[in-house]
C-alpha cells in the first residue's frame, strides 16, 4: 500500500494511497484533519447554549454547538472544554462524554467527540480566531425541535449533538 502527500497546510492533508479491492489496485484519498471535539452547554434552568455563526465556506449563519479541532497533544475533553470558553465565555463545572462519532469515514479518519456541559460559569472570556464571528443564544429543547423540524438548523454537530443529550442525557444532566 504505498501512499503519498499530494496536499498539506496547518489544517489539511490530503494523501492518495494505492489500495487493491477484491484483487484489483485502486487510488484512494485520504483526508486528514484534527480530531473535533462538540460540546452541548446546558444552562441551569435547562437552555442550551446555541451559537449562531457565519460559515466562510457557505456564506451563511448556521445555527451550531461550540465546536472546534483538538489541538495536537490535547486530550479530547481539554479541547471540549477550550472550545466551550473560547466561543461561548462559559466554563463547565462538569464535562461528560456522550459519544463519539466518525465524521466521514469513507474519506478520512475524523472523530467527533460528543460532550455535554452542566454547572455553567460565565467567564466573559472569548477568544475567537480571526474568522469567527460568533453570536451566544440561549434556546429551550421545544424551540430546539421546532427548528430542527422546520429544517432551520442545518449544522450536523447541532443535530447529533441534541438528538444525543435529549435521548440519553437530559435525565442526568437535570438531577
Amino acid at each position: 500500500m504505498a501512499k503519498k502527500i499530494v496536499y498539506s497546510d496547518p489544517w489539511l492533508t490530503i494523501e492518495k494511497k494505492r489500495v487493491r479491492v477484491r484483487g484489483k489496485a485502486f487510488d484512494y484519498r485520504v483526508h486528514r484533519e484534527n480530531d473535533v471535539a462538540v460540546v452541548v452547554p446546558v444552562l441551569e434552568d435547562g437552555r442550551i447554549l446555541i451559537e449562531r455563526q457565519f460559515r466562510h465556506a457557505i456564506g451563511k449563519w448556521l445555527l451550531e454547538l461550540p465546536a472546534g479541532a483538538i489541538d495536537d497533544g490535547e486530550k479530547p475533553e481539554q479541547g471540549a472544554r477550550r472550545e466551550l470558553e473560547e466561543e461561548t465565555g462559559y466554563r463547565a463545572g462538569r464535562m461528560e462524554l456522550m459519544c463519539k462519532q466518525y465524521g466521514s469515514p469513507s474519506s478520512g479518519p475524523k472523530v467527533f467527540y460528543y460532550y455535554c456541559a452542566s454547572r455553567l460559569k460565565k467567564t466573559g472570556r472569548t477568544k475567537f480566531d480571526g474568522t469567527e464571528t460568533i453570536r451566544t443564544l440561549p434556546l429551550s429543547a421545544d424551540r430546539i425541535e421546532k427548528m430542527l423540524r422546520s429544517g432551520a438548523i442545518l449544522d450536523h454537530k447541532l443535530v447529533e449533538g441534541y438528538l444525543y443529550y435529549k435521548a440519553f442525557m437530559i435525565n442526568e444532566v437535570m438531577q
